[in-house]
């Protein structure tokens, strides 16, 4: 036997040739030891189970199977199941129908790689309902060479209601904002309209065109209220200028445009010491060299803004394009950018002589849309002997673009442009027809005096109930049988008012009101309707309103 010191058993091994080669220890733990490690065991065994029962995120172990071994009280409790519906069955029965497939291969992938892997599922409650979920996967390996897939699940279904109800409130948003802009276009053209009437009459009265004024403190007055009304119309023109976004125009300042290089080319700055970067460039001037009283015309440049690719190769990534007059006329213009023959971009403005005005930039890959570049010139100061407007149209195909591109490079140019206008052409008269050809085509020609002898008869009441407009209205929907309705009421209201017929009875029935609101917003507009009235009458009821008029 091995001799014995203390809990360990020496073995001397001996060699061949009687010597010692090695010694053998053997520790043998005394029942005092054994009992400590198996309390340290059960101890580490109950904190475990401590932290998977009370964990407030659900935890579901499955086996190699797929089936569910064990689940945690925040996955009963969160989803509804009890531990009996769950223990023994397949995990994947509880994710949503159309991902089921999907979680069973990625458990078949897990338990063969043990790569651990996280996501989102959605799982199915007890009472039908599907809940959102984040997970996470990691790897149980016991004895005997199983291994198990332990999965956290935290609920993240009210996060989910949250992002919806906000992404609603910012449609919302979205959709008020989109009214409100159509309201600042419809203000701005509403302002425009009536001060350009005051200016024209005020600047007629002042001039005395058709007779001198009673009293001389009338021309005062006058030119306060002139003086006054362009003050305010070059404020909507000048700090203002008409943009359109998806199909909506509406007026914004200057200084909300959230154009890149705005300032730095409607804006004059002051030079300063510092290095110079891409985004702080003067405005760009073409090679013209004008002389005063020489005009050379209109042209729209465009400045390549270059940038690295992943080769470190120079590549063109956007165009900045700007409008260049190089004449001693101001002009007004709209411009226009056509993609594939659809409007993306408008703005109306003004460029003054000899100067330069910013329109925007164009990312070089949109240039492959089929590109149109249109603007509309008009006089900033109309002339009887000019033409009302002038439009020039531009279409860059990709192999003349290239080709401009290659050219600024070897020429060391910083911009390529294009002749828009040379000279602003003259007022050409309308070709006058001969209305004698007309009558001998067959044409009904006569004086625009003996107009309302030509004219159909007109009506005292007119009944405006489908019926007695169309016979086939039946698969028509509510908003185009109100429109046929409203230019039946517009035609009879015009032949009444073209024979000075003095009143007129339109009836619209009782209903929901709709067309009866619609036609009474209209006479409030009409000046020639004296008064109108929607009273109870034997005839009609309150289906019908009596209309008045003063010529």
């Amino acid at each position: 036997d091995a001799p014995k010191l203390g809990n360990f058993y020496i073995n001397p091994v001996v060699g061949d040739e009687g010597d010692i080669q090695f010694i053998d220890v053997l520790a043998l733990p005394t029942a005092g030891d054994s009992q400590s490690l198996q309390r340290e065991r059960d101890d580490a065994i109950s904190l475990l189970t401590s932290v998977f029962d009370v964990s407030e995120v659900g935890i579901v172990v499955t086996d190699q199977n797929q089936r569910i071994v064990r689940v945690n009280d925040s996955f009963v409790r969160i989803y509804g199941w009890s531990r009996d519906e769950l223990i023994g069955h397949e995990f994947a029965r509880l994710v949503a129908p159309e991902e089921q497939e999907q979680a069973r291969e990625n458990h078949e992938e897990f338990i063969t790689t043990g790569i651990r892997s996280s996501g989102e599922m959605r799982l199915m409650r007890h009472d039908g309902n599907i809940a959102n979920a984040l997970y996470t996967t990691a790897a149980l390996e016991l004895s005997n060479g199983r291994r198990f897939q332990v999965t956290t699940i935290m609920d993240i279904t009210l996060r989910k209601q949250m992002e919806i109800t906000l992404r609603m409130a910012k449609e919302q948003a979205d959709t008020a904002n989109h009214a409100k802009s159509t309201f600042l276009a419809n203000m701005s053209h509403e302002l425009r309209t009536p001060l350009n009437a005051i200016i024209g009459f005020s600047e007629m009265m002042i001039k005395e065109t058709f007779g001198a004024l009673a009293n001389e403190r009338y021309k005062e007055y006058l030119g306060d209220i002139h003086l006054s009304a362009r003050h305010l119309l070059e404020i909507i023109n000048e700090e203002m200028v008409m943009i359109e976004v998806k199909g909506v125009k509406f007026p914004a300042y200057l200084d909300q445009i959230d154009f890149p290089y705005f300032k730095m080319f409607t804006q004059k700055r002051q030079a300063e010491k510092k290095k110079i970067f891409i985004d702080n460039v003067k405005p760009e001037k073409i090679n013209i060299k004008t002389k005063p009283g020489e005009d050379k015309g209109v042209f729209i440049s465009f400045l390549p803004v270059f940038d690295k690719d992943i080769f470190d190769d120079d590549v063109v990534e956007k165009f900045k394009v700007h409008l260049i007059n190089q004449t001693s006329t101001h002009f007004n213009f709209i411009y226009t950018l056509y993609f594939n023959g659809e409007n993306n971009f408008e703005l109306t403005n003004t460029i003054l002589p000899h100067q330069d005005f910013y329109l925007h930039d164009v990312a070089f890959d949109d240039l492959s849309d089929n590109p149109r570049f249109n603007v509309e010139f008009s006089l900033a100061v109309p002339d009887k002997k000019k033409a009302p407007h002038y439009e020039a149209s531009l279409k860059i195909k990709a192999k003349q673009l290239f080709k401009k591109i290659e050219e600024v490079r070897v020429n060391n140019q910083p911009t390529f442009s294009y002749l828009l206008l040379e000279k602003y052409p003259d007022r050409v008269d309308e070709e006058r027809v001969d209305l004698s050809k007309l009558g001998n085509a067959g044409f009904r020609v006569y004086e625009a005096s003996r107009i309302r002898e030509h004219l159909p008869p007109p009506r005292t009441v007119v009944d405006l109930h489908i019926e007695k407009i169309s016979d086939n209205w039946k698969h028509l929907s509510n908003f185009e049988i109100l429109n046929l309705q409203l230019k039946e009421f517009e035609k009879f209201y015009d032949l009444a008012v073209s024979h000075y017929q003095p009143s007129l009875t339109i009836i619209h029935g009782v209903g929901e009101g709709k067309l009866k609101d619609e036609i009474h917003f209209i006479l409030r507009t009409k000046r020639e309707v004296k008064s109108f009235v929607n009273q109870y009458t034997a005839a009609y009821g309150y289906g019908a309103t009596e209309i008045y008029f003063n010529y």
